[in-house]
């Protein structure tokens, strides 16, 4: 193992004895330096304690001015995604401290963690003090320079995919089942947040009537356009319009000779999409509206024994989860 490597293992061991210590689980003899008190508080999803202290000590390189310092992180879950506040005390009892932002818990506990890693290195300062003027002094002594904390913007794009069931209309005199699977990008803004969402979808129906009856294949696919999105800390709704476009195909039942026809689909739609996220990532997903289709087929037995006309205005509804990407 190089030496690297070996005083990254050194530091993070010492960061772990030192906790253990200032809980009074044990009586152990003073270590080199004095000890310090390091604390984390994070929701429930967020990176454990003992990831956050292996981060602190990866960032860790002289810890000759940590003693008798006190560092406080922790996280709040807040719309649109997570603060994390780091407080630092330096042995004379001076404060300091800083706020970070993000979408995703893990980069502001890894942010908090590198802040955490610097005001051990300064003596409990999250940033390093400039040194004392010279009296009498010919020019004010130059800050020394530090590394800046680099915290990734939050994300405005997002990706997800859905699997849904439900049922339709349009494909004989009761609402029928039908399947759907689509893929989903758009914004995440609060009002003015346009996503575009592809779905294929498979549904099944049948016809009776006195000269037989026949079953119904409806297959096809959806493009959906969702401008506005009205979200809250848990919930999203969305108002969309959509087009469909696919084949039915009717395999006749009759006694003799039966017969099978493939025909046109084509609808547009009005839908609201409402979701409730459960975590970050997945997502229940409730929608449905009115459709209106375009071509108006007439279904009937030969020789002219009529059995169901499409309707100029019919509807679907369909439930299932998402995942966020």
């Amino acid at each position: 193992m190089s030496k690297r490597r070996a005083s990254r293992w050194l530091q993070a061991v010492t960061i772990v004895a030192t906790l253990w210590c200032n809980a009074g689980r044990s009586e152990a003899a003073p270590s080199e330096h004095p000890s310090y008190v390091l604390t984390y508080a994070a929701p429930r999803g967020c990176p454990e304690e003992a990831w956050f202290i292996a981060d602190v000590a990866s960032h860790v390189h002289d810890m000759s001015r940590a003693g008798s310092v006190r560092v406080n992180a922790t996280i709040e879950e807040r719309e649109p995604g997570y603060m994390g506040t780091l407080v630092a005390i330096d042995p004379s009892g001076m404060t300091s401290s800083r706020q970070i932002e993000g979408k995703r818990c893990s980069d502001v506990a890894h942010a908090l963690a590198f802040l955490t890693a610097l005001a051990l290195e300064l003596g409990g300062h999250v940033e390093a003090q400039p040194p004392p003027l010279p009296i009498p002094a010919a020019s004010p002594a130059p800050l020394p320079a530090h590394e800046p904390v680099i915290v990734p913007p939050p994300r405005t794009t997002q990706v997800s995919v859905v699997l849904l069931g439900g049922v339709r209309g349009g494909l004989g005199s009761a609402v029928q089942p039908s399947g759907e699977a689509g893929v989903e990008i758009g914004s995440n803004g609060r009002v003015l947040a346009p996503s575009l969402r592809l779905v294929t979808f498979v549904a099944n129906g049948s016809l009776d009537g006195a000269g037989g009856s026949a079953v119904l294949w409806l297959v096809g696919g959806r493009l959906e356009l969702c401008p506005l999105r009205f979200a809250s800390w848990r919930f999203a709704v969305r108002p969309c319009l959509g087009t469909e476009l696919g084949a039915v195909r009717a395999e006749g039942q009759t006694a003799f000779a039966p017969r099978t026809a493939t025909t046109l689909w084509a609808s547009a739609e009005a839908t609201l999409s409402a979701q409730w996220f459960a975590t970050n990532s997945w997502f229940v997903e409730l929608e449905g509206g009115p459709v209106v289709p375009l071509d108006r087929t007439r279904y009937y037995f030969e020789p002219n024994r009529g059995v169901y006309v499409v309707p100029g205005l019919t509807a679907r509804a369909a439930v299932g989860m998402g995942w966020l990407f």
